[in-house]
């Protein structure tokens, strides 16, 4: 399993679809262990295969991390450390419309 977790830790920190070669090279795994690590992950859709063979973070690693914040309560949390900071740098109107025009 930590081989599977390493794998999602990285993927997660990455800004573009990774390749087999990139992420075995990258976590110092045989091709083959990430090869099969990397398919119960797409099956279990963790991670979506991209075309040309790369592969990125999936909807089940989200749903996972919104329950998460669900059951905290984070999210409540977060938005009530941004009402302050909104009293001491006012949120342009333009931003805090999402119906005005911009620019």
């Amino acid at each position: 399993m930590g081989k599977a977790i390493r794998i999602l830790e990285l993927l997660a920190s990455s800004e573009k679809p990774l390749t087999l070669t990139q992420i075995s090279d990258e976590l110092s795994l045989a091709k083959s262990t990430a090869h099969g690590l990397l398919r119960e992950l797409v099956a279990a859709t963790f991670l979506e295969l991209h075309e040309p063979a790369a592969y990125s973070i999936g909807l089940r690693t989200f749903e996972v991390g919104a329950a998460y914040l669900r059951r905290t309560g984070a999210v409540g949390v977060s938005v009530s450390m941004v009402q302050p900071a909104r009293a001491i740098r006012p949120v342009p109107s333009a931003v805090a419309d999402s119906n005005a025009p911009v620019g």
